[in-house]
């Protein structure tokens, strides 16, 4: 239903000297001959018809619907938008201001029709051009409706986030039936495998290429940013969406083994700011994916590894240079370090022991001590998250690079070396004899699929201090820069490693045989997520009587959220407040809303400078609102790093609803960061302790 507003038809101010029925007669006459001879009106761009014309006069005959027309034609913007779908009602934002004047039952009643037909077309046209931000204005804006005509409104985008909720669903279904991942993917997008025999596997292009496309296939990124902005009554589609993201990277994990792939579904459904338990499960399954994309990157640096020593000891590399540029493009220590942690501790210790065997075959089948001792200079750049722990990893690698410099090389004969503290000798083969032969490995997606059958011939290697060689004594007295020689390449290895020489004994015991694959499930369902370990070796570590070395903290990633990106949501009490704050400084801030009632952050977003958002869906209650300025980002530690201020509004924010028989009547509030002129709210300096609440 179109609505027509008869004195605008007519071109009569209300009011005025031509407002008296014979002028309204002598307008009224000359619009009906415009329509006969056309069979429409324009005015100000938008069509009128004939039976719509008649209705709109036929309305002045009412004096309370005839004083609605009048006090809609005061406000210009909210004219045009019931007349044409002008959007400056929701841009200029001065409904609280209009709605304080002509709000009233009567108004209600009969614009609520024109309003929700009007509202409509824009948000499905809004949705269609993925104009997020004035969807977001709409939804702020008090609507002059009755609550049975909301629904009717929001038709538009409850249709389409429905059909997107459908979308996701049908690919979980597809899933079922196949495992193949580049059957699934649409044809704009490409699975992407390792190029190279020997690949850093922390230097991959992502799984799907281009990752974001593929992601924007399943869900947009534009459509998060208009599902956040609509009201409350969408959080249950919001929470439903969420629910089958989850489902689909579980069948991502658990049916295809695609961890990097279900990662990144993760991180987008993140984005949606939803609440419950299906927030909370994704939350948690998100975690586990991640320790699995972890593991997968250790799993192919140390099958890669067992490759390339069974490759040395059967002299497949032409030269022990070739086998160097090998372990330096397999093994990333800079990656690995940047993912280490107490439960991937095992994985990392393994692959130390592979560096050592490779050290050791470059010794035995090619006589070379300076790559040997290259390699292990390399592993010694190690870091894990347990100082203890890789206090104990760096003694082992640096008792092997001591032995291996000790080891005496005979000319043209068999490599030996004495253990004394074991009482064994260790010998191998010369070049040409017969050894284990392995497959070649295929770089895959999954670490699972990237299988060698190399079993190292070695018996289990235990590493101790008390059998130190003399190299290590004199290592005692100058922890200096060592150059190694490899061929051409000068490699510098700092050693910072302390080594206590009446310190007890501390043994890292690697177990011996192939490496086996680690299981993780998930489940769909609010039920334990199961998580099946399965251990490639043991590790042995007593308690040190030595202080542990202290481990260099990298400095935290910066990064700069969009305006409006909610950094966290301490509360999932909602309601129908709004606040909308700019902040017209020149830094970024984050604004926080404190719930008075428990002391804790209740909502906590991020604004840009020269910028502007919304927080919708607060809960009735009394607020304080506190924000920090400044640049440099760090999510990690939730803060600035340069130039932070902390500051507080010093009037509180109090939010209520009331219910009458026409809905909910709600507050909304209007702040500003930065100070205006006539601005009536002050603020505060705080410090960081009272903003970290």
């Amino acid at each position: 239903m179109r609505y027509v507003n008869p004195f605008s038809l007519l071109n009569i101010q209300p009011g005025s000297l031509f407002d008296n029925p014979a002028s309204i007669r002598s307008a009224r006459k000359s619009v009906l001959a415009d329509i006969a001879l056309d069979h429409t009106v324009t005015i100000n761009g938008v069509e009128i018809s004939r039976s719509d014309a008649i209705r709109a006069f036929s309305e002045l005959d009412n004096e309370k619907v005839r004083d609605i027309h009048a006090r809609v034609l005061s406000y210009p913007a909210f004219h045009d938008f019931l007349t044409g779908g002008d959007t400056r009602t929701f841009n200029l934002y001065y409904a609280a201001e209009m709605y304080g004047e002509i709000y009233d039952d009567e108004f209600l009643r009969f614009l609520s029709p024109f309003y929700a037909e009007q509202f409509s077309g824009v948000l499905a046209r809004a949705i269609s051009n993925q104009h997020a931000e004035l969807i977001s204005s709409m939804s702020s804006a008090r609507f002059p409706m009755q609550p049975e005509w909301r629904e009717k409104a929001y038709v538009p985008a409850r249709r389409h986030f429905t059909e997107i909720l459908e979308h996701i669903r049908e690919i979980k279904e597809e899933l079922a039936e196949t495992d193949d991942l580049e059957s699934l993917v649409p044809n704009f997008v490409e699975v992407s495998e390792p190029q190279e025999f020997f690949f850093n596997p922390f230097d991959q292009p992502a799984r799907v290429e281009p990752m974001c496309e593929f992601l924007d296939w399943i869900i947009d990124g534009a459509d998060i940013r208009i599902l956040n902005s609509l009201p409350e009554e969408f959080q249950l589609l919001r929470n439903n969406i969420v629910g089958e993201l989850n489902n689909l990277l579980v069948r991502f994990t658990n049916h295809c083994d695609e961890h990097a792939v279900a990662l990144e579904i993760a991180d987008r459904a993140t984005e949606i700011e939803a609440g419950g338990v299906d927030f909370d499960l994704l939350s948690k399954n998100k975690r586990l994916i991640k320790a699995l994309v972890q593991k997968d990157l250790l799993e192919l640096t140390e099958i890669q590894l067992s490759e390339l020593s069974r490759q040395i000891q059967e002299h497949s590399l032409g030269s022990p240079s070739d086998a160097i540029k090998a372990v330096y493009k397999v093994f990333d220590v800079d990656g690995i370090n940047s993912i280490s942690s107490t439960t991937i501790n095992n994985s990392i210790i393994v692959i130390s022991k592979k560096l050592t065997e490779i050290a050791w075959r470059l010794v035995t089948s090619y006589n070379s001590k300076s790559d040997a001792l290259a390699v292990l200079a390399r592993g010694l750049q190690l870091r894990l998250s347990d100082p203890a722990v890789s206090e104990t990893l760096l003694r082992s690698l640096t008792t092997a690079y001591g032995e291996i410099e000790t080891t005496q090389i005979p000319v043209g004969g068999t490599v030996s070396q004495k253990r004394e503290s074991r009482g064994e000798t260790r010998s191998s083969t010369k070049p040409g004899q017969s050894g284990h032969h392995g497959t070649d490995p295929r770089g895959t997606s999954s670490a699972k699929q990237y299988q060698s059958t190399f079993t190292p011939p070695e018996p289990e290697l235990t590493f101790g201090l008390s059998d130190q060689p003399s190299f290590l004594r004199s290592l005692l007295k100058n922890l200096s820069t060592m150059t190694i020689q490899q061929g051409t390449t000068a490699i510098t290895a700092v050693f910072a490693v302390v080594l206590l020489i009446f310190a007890p004994i501390i043994c890292v015991t690697l177990g011996e045989g192939p490496a086996r694959t680690e299981k993780t499930s998930l489940t769909n369902t609010a039920g334990t997520l199961v998580n099946d370990n399965a251990s490639s070796g043991s590790i042995v570590i007593p308690t040190p009587t030595a202080a542990a070395t202290p481990i260099a903290t990298p400095s935290p990633k910066v990064e700069r959220p969009n305006s409006g990106v909610v950094l966290n949501r301490g509360s999932r009490l909602g309601g129908l407040g709004q606040l909308s704050i700019s902040n017209g400084t020149s830094k970024d801030a984050i604004a926080k809303l404190i719930d008075m009632s428990t002391g804790k952050s209740y909502r906590e977003v991020y604004i840009r400078s020269n910028s502007s958002t919304s927080i919708s869906g607060i809960a009735p209650g009394e607020y304080e609102l506190v924000f920090s300025s400044g640049q440099d980002y760090a999510p990690s530690v939730k803060k600035f790093l340069r130039n932070a201020e902390y500051s507080k509004f010093d009037d509180r924010l109090l939010y209520q609803e009331t219910r009458d028989s026409y809905g909910v009547r709600y507050k909304t509030f209007q702040v500003t960061l930065d100070k205006v002129a006539y601005g009536n709210a002050s603020t505060s300096r705080i410090d960081e302790a009272a903003f970290d609440r």
